[in-house]
């Protein structure tokens, strides 16, 4: 395993497997629910949610899509601690994904309609679970 660090602080971590074709590609953001103020919960599954409404370069969904069209899978999720980005994918295709991940955290598209309809998301979704989310 090798592991360096960014100018920027961004901390890498390479294991590497000549055995397959295929890479697995996982962002971990360290902020979850545990980062949240009472009675103000959802805000870091919110932007996870967020994460997937485009960017300066991409439309909607797109992130997940291109790694869908390569034929990868892709997904996401939250917890009290981190918020994780999961790419499989031919290997081929690491810049793609790299590319799309640096455009999404660098310009995310944030207008108030889609502001507005993952809000709702998070909070329809919260309150299944049983938890009160952000007003």
């Amino acid at each position: 395993m090798q592991s360096f660090t960014l100018e920027n602080g961004l901390r890498v971590f390479v294991v590497e497997d000549h055995s397959t074709p295929a890479l697995a590609l996982t962002l971990f953001y360290d902020v979850g629910a545990a980062d949240e103020v009472p009675g103000k919960t959802g805000l870091a599954h919110f932007f996870e949610h967020m994460m997937f409404m485009g960017s300066e370069k991409l439309p909607r969904f797109a992130v997940m899509e291109n790694t869908k069209n390569a034929g990868g899978d892709a997904n996401a999720f939250t917890t009290a601690d981190i918020t994780v980005y999961l790419h499989t994918i031919p290997s081929n295709y690491l810049d793609m994904v790299l590319w799309g991940e640096a455009d999404r955290l660098g310009a995310l598209t944030m207008t108030e309609d889609l502001f507005e309809v993952q809000r709702a998301a998070v909070i329809s979704e919260k309150d299944r679970q049983g938890n009160q989310a952000f007003a």
